[in-house]
């Protein structure tokens, strides 16, 4: 499978510096650079392709250095594992990233935090894990759904007031990268799905899905532009809609996706039990017929064989086609009686004209 990426992170308009980071495959965007952009193909026949965005908290101080310890805790994992299981990786990659920045917590004494989004893509399937309220989308023929869980306390405000929270409304984070005593209670969220020719995802901090709504976000992706420029509309949109966070995202584009049929085990069938006397009694039944067949078989054979021998059965059909005659037979047979016929008819018309004859010469000598 093929993977077209293109990655940007921009400050914004109101920040004054950029919070946000990036693990692009491999590359991580450095601690204080204010804009990053990249384009590239992966070709995960080779390998794997592992992409994740991760959103400084900004309520903190050093939101900018968590970000970053987390991408490059990222980098770190990948490059000590470079086999196993993708989702065993994803949470070893969620745990080490939460001990760094809480050991820097530790050990500066500055609160810091961050949140974490990750697709790892693999044949034709992807894992996605996500902490906090960075979306992950997958675009599917044209279609825009939500594939990550959103860590906030707008559940709570749901079951409070019975209804949907409003989209403006930012709710606190319950779930990010640098807890401590509820670190015991981190649940990321994991899932995986299969991917299919031309499927698209968005990997993207909230600085991108607060100034564009989901309606314009599949507007500007269903586009038959190439990804690059499908990337910088997005970066631009925002802008212009305010840009009141740093914008961070990936898209991404699977092409040539191999098709692998899927594994169906047939149900297991229980053992039929079996009544071993049955069973034997049975057997005996079985070789008592066929021997009783046997017999019979013979005895008709030899009664056969005494009735007429093969000699016997040779003299007494080549006698039976003797006495058949054959078609030169019939038609001479045939010839015969025709002139038998004639001559008797020959005879009779003779024998009338001699009579009349006769008659004749007496009359008219009288």
């Amino acid at each position: 499978m093929l993977l077209e990426a293109y990655a940007c992170s921009d400050v914004g308009v109101q920040r004054s510096q950029n919070e946000d980071n990036l693990y692009l495959n491999g590359f991580v965007k450095e601690e204080t650079a204010e804009q990053f952009v990249r384009y590239e193909k992966i070709n995960t026949r080779k390998g794997r392709g592992v992409f994740g965005v991760f959103d400084g908290m900004g309520g903190y101080s050093k939101g900018e250095y968590a970000s970053f310890l987390c991408a490059d805790t990222v980098k770190d994992v990948l490059k000590n594992n470079k086999k196993g299981n993708s989702q065993s990786i994803l949470h070893e990659a969620v745990l080490q990233s939460n001990n760094r920045v809480c050991s820097e917590i530790k050990s500066s004494g500055i609160k810091m935090g961050s949140t974490l989004a990750m697709l790892y893509f693999e044949n034709n399937s992807y894992d996605i894990c996500n902490v906090g309220d960075s979306p992950v989308y997958m675009i599917h023929r044209g279609e825009l759904k939500r594939i990550s869980v959103e860590h906030t306390e707008a559940s709570v405000y749901e079951k409070i007031y019975g209804e949907a929270p409003p989209k403006e409304k930012k709710f606190p984070l319950t779930q990010h990268i640098g807890m401590f005593e509820q670190s015991s209670q981190m649940k990321p969220h994991y899932g995986s799905g299969i991917i299919s020719e031309g499927d698209l995802f968005l990997i993207c901090t909230d600085g991108l899905t607060d100034m564009l709504d989901e309606a314009e976000i599949i507007r500007i992706v269903n586009s038959s532009r190439p990804l690059a420029d499908i990337g910088s509309i997005l970066l631009n949109n925002a802008i212009e809609k305010g840009g009141k966070d740093n914008i961070t995202f990936i898209l991404l584009r699977a092409t040539n996706v191999p098709i692998i049929e899927p594994i169906i085990e047939l149900p297991s069938r229980k053992p039929v039990a079996v009544d071993v006397s049955k069973k034997q009694s049975s057997r005996e039944s079985q070789q008592k017929n066929n021997q009783k067949n046997n017999n019979e078989n013979e005895e008709l054979s030899s009664q056969t064989s005494k009735k007429e021998t093969p000699k016997e059965n040779t003299e007494k059909k080549a006698s039976s086609e003797k006495s058949r005659p054959n078609v030169q037979e019939l038609e001479e047979r045939e010839h015969e009686r025709k002139a038998v016929t004639i001559i008797a008819v020959g005879t009779v018309i003779f024998s009338v004209i001699v009579a009349a004859a006769s008659f004749l010469w007496v009359y008219f000598n009288f």
